[in-house]
């Protein structure tokens, strides 16, 4: 009497990732020492078969039959039959679930980017096991060239690090994402933003020189490549520090008590876009000595204002100023050169 011969299936992966082959190895044996040959059936979860083979073990693509016949989440099995050459076994089965992809949904928290400052990007992962994620990132600059690599629960890069050098203002910066739920990589998620373009100001003042009397008028003309609505922040300083946060200041009001004969002044001006300051306008303001008449004992005093210039020295030649006299006002010649370079104001040299 013939002994049936036996298998015992095994499926060398469980689950089975979505991008990988999944093997049947039939483990016969036969209590007469018959020699065996198999039989395999594949079938999905409704109980159809959709793949069938022979040999001593059975390989199915499970990329070939996803979205058609296989499903992630989806139950595949392998159905195994011995034969000993007289008859067939009973048939085995062995079944394991296809693995779920990890998905992303990265997001940003800072758009448009700010050029000071982090950016983080949050994978917003989800698994359909409920397998535990690992992510890892790409930062990848407006060329599709990555700049920066990273992993964990999140990815924050420092901007100014990278402002220059990867990047640019008003550029597009990208992160992609890609989960793993230690079976295999999700498809990659990506978000993008771009780069702020700072605001940008020039400033002006509404005189050249001042009575002690008069005001004095800071102006500010900004702009930003992003469409902004742009603020201004005013600050005027003297050697003796910070006196007005105004954009007109009163010569009266602060002289004798802030600004002082032969001060230089400096009226500076931050734009705001509502996201971040610009660089700043700084044009530089100087106190000319005393121009009044030093011997009769007048009281008037005329001072100059001059903006800072853009280049390293400038020069003021035979200029004409009204000087306070015994009978009013007069007008006065100031001779000789008078420069102020970028970074300090000089007197003048002469006066007649």
């Amino acid at each position: 009497l013939n002994n049936l011969p036996i298998v015992a299936p095994a499926l060398d992966k469980d689950p089975v990732p979505t991008d990988s082959t999944l093997t049947c190895t039939a483990n016969g044996t036969d209590g007469d020492g018959d020699n065996l040959t198999f039989a395999y059936e594949w079938v999905e979860s409704s109980g159809a078969v959709f793949a069938t083979d022979t040999g001593t073990e059975s390989t199915i693509d499970i990329a070939t039959y996803l979205n058609s016949d296989l499903s992630e989440g989806e139950t595949v099995t392998c159905r195994a039959t011995a034969n000993d050459g007289y008859q067939d076994g009973l048939s085995v089965e062995a079944s394991v679930a296809i693995n779920h992809q990890p998905t992303v949904t990265p997001t940003l928290d800072n758009t448009p980017v700010p050029t000071e400052g982090t950016v983080t990007c949050s994978p917003n992962g989800a698994d359909g096991d409920g397998h535990n994620l690992s992510c890892s990132y790409e930062w990848v600059d407006g060329a599709d060239v990555v700049f920066a690599t990273d992993a964990g629960d999140t990815s924050t890069i420092d901007i100014p690090t990278y402002l220059g050098n990867g990047l640019a203002e008003g550029e597009t910066v990208t992160c992609h994402v890609v989960a793993n739920d230690g079976y295999e990589d999700g498809p990659t998620g990506e978000v993008s933003a771009q780069v702020k373009q700072r605001p940008t100001v020039s400033v002006v003042l509404d005189k050249d020189f001042a009575l002690t009397t008069d005001s004095v008028t800071c102006t500010p003309t900004g702009a930003d490549d992003d469409g902004h609505s742009v603020q201004y922040a005013y600050e005027w300083t003297a050697p003796s520090g910070t006196f007005s946060t105004e954009a007109t200041i009163d010569i009266s009001v602060w002289f004798g008590q802030d600004i002082f004969d032969g001060d230089t002044l400096t009226c500076t001006v931050t734009p705001n876009d509502g996201l971040e300051d610009g660089a700043v306008g700084l044009p530089g303001n100087h106190f000319s000595d005393r121009l009044g008449d030093r011997t009769s004992g007048q009281s008037g005093l005329w001072f100059l204002f001059q903006p800072r210039p853009s280049h390293n020295q400038i020069d003021f030649h035979s200029r004409q100023f009204m000087k306070q006299g015994h009978d009013g006002p007069r007008p006065h010649k100031l001779s000789g050169n008078f420069g102020i370079s970028v970074n300090q104001a000089r007197t003048f040299q002469s006066f007649h």
